[in-house]
This record gives structure tokens, C-alpha cells and sequence, in this order.
């Protein structure tokens, strides 16, 4: 079984899927690992779940979108602006077009099941023997030892500064997050 790793779809249900295709991947036969961030700014975070959900193999770990979402859902009174700006809106636009504010988007969000059991499925990082994919890092010292804060702060970690600090563990490191595709012009 091969394994395909995506990240910060963001809602871009086209991209993703022309990009899974172009690199072979069988939904039946691969496991599809989503590091994290299907949602927010783009239009079809709904679409982008189905598909995910329907892979028969799969493995989703959080991002900071995901996190803050989940939070969101359960804590409508947390809604910031910064929220707004960070996709939200367009997330709950994409489950349920008619919906006129934020507070009943985030109270219906909370009671989809689909996003329920994204949700409970998702895990901070995923470990092979030489290998952690992550969605942006992982917290310093032993993480087997991490708290859900600890787990928390890695997952807006700024990668890039990681990166140059050379805070990398004894294992090789998978990770997305928006930082991602500066790195890959640097390369």
C-alpha cells in the first residue's frame, strides 16, 4: 500500500483532486494522510470532506484551521474576526449556503456528522519507525510526553524558524502548514 500525503487544501476541492490524480492515486487500494487543513478560504470544504471521508484507508491529522474549527463549533461565542478573515466564513458557506451569520453556521457545524467524525478522527501526528508527519511540527523534548497544549502551539508552529533552528528530531519529518511552499522555492 502506497501513502499519498496532502495539506492546506483549504477548501479547493479541484486542485486537490487534479493533483491526487496526477500523482496516481487509487482511493481503493493507497491511504490518503491529510496533514491537516481541508477547510477555510476556499469554496468547497465540504466537497473536499466527502472525498476525504470516503477513502477507504485514511489518516487525518490537525491542523491549525482544523483545531481552531473544532473549537469553534463547540465555542460559537469564541468567533473573532480574525476567524473571518482566516476562512471561516467560507467553510460554513460551503456546508450550508444559506446561512446568514456565523453563530448559527458554527451551531449547525457542530451538529454535522460528517465534520463530527473528521474530527474524531484526527490525531496530532502520525509515527513510523523513521518517519512523523505532522502539520507543522512537533513540541520540543519527548512527545510521547506532550500535553494537548504542547500539541496545540505545534500546530501553528512557524516552520520555517524551526527549520533554521534545526529543531529536528531523530526522525525525518513530514509536515504542511502555510509555510510549505516557501520552502519548496527555496529548495
Amino acid at each position: 500500500m502506497r501513502y499519498f500525503f496532502i495539506s492546506d487544501v483549504h477548501g479547493e476541492f479541484d486542485d486537490m483532486i487534479r493533483a491526487l490524480n496526477e500523482a496516481g492515486f487509487d482511493m481503493n487500494n493507497d491511504t490518503l494522510v491529510s496533514l491537516g487543513d481541508p477547510f477555510d478560504r476556499g469554496p468547497d470544504s465540504k466537497k473536499v470532506l466527502n472525498y476525504m471521508l470516503r477513502c477507504p484507508h485514511r489518516i487525518f491529522v490537525w491542523g491549525n484551521h482544523d483545531y481552531r474549527l473544532s473549537l469553534l463549533t463547540y465555542y460559537q461565542w469564541l468567533f473573532r474576526e480574525a476567524d473571518r478573515d482566516n476562512g471561516v466564513w467560507q467553510t460554513i458557506k460551503s456546508f450550508d449556503p444559506d446561512c446568514t451569520n456565523h453563530y448559527d453556521g458554527l451551531m449547525a457545524l457542530n451538529e454535522n456528522m460528517m465534520l463530527r467524525r473528521y474530527f474524531n478522527e484526527c490525531v496530532f501526528a502520525v509515527r513510523w519507525s523513521n518517519l512523523i508527519a505532522v502539520h507543522a511540527w512537533v513540541p520540543a523534548g519527548d512527545i510521547d510526553k506532550a500535553s494537548l497544549n504542547d500539541w496545540s502551539m505545534a500546530i501553528w508552529a512557524n516552520t520555517e524558524d524551526k527549520i533554521a533552528q534545526e529543531e529536528f528530531p531523530d526522525r525525518k519529518i513530514i509536515f504542511g502548514h502555510w509555510h510549505a511552499w516557501r520552502l519548496r522555492l527555496n529548495a
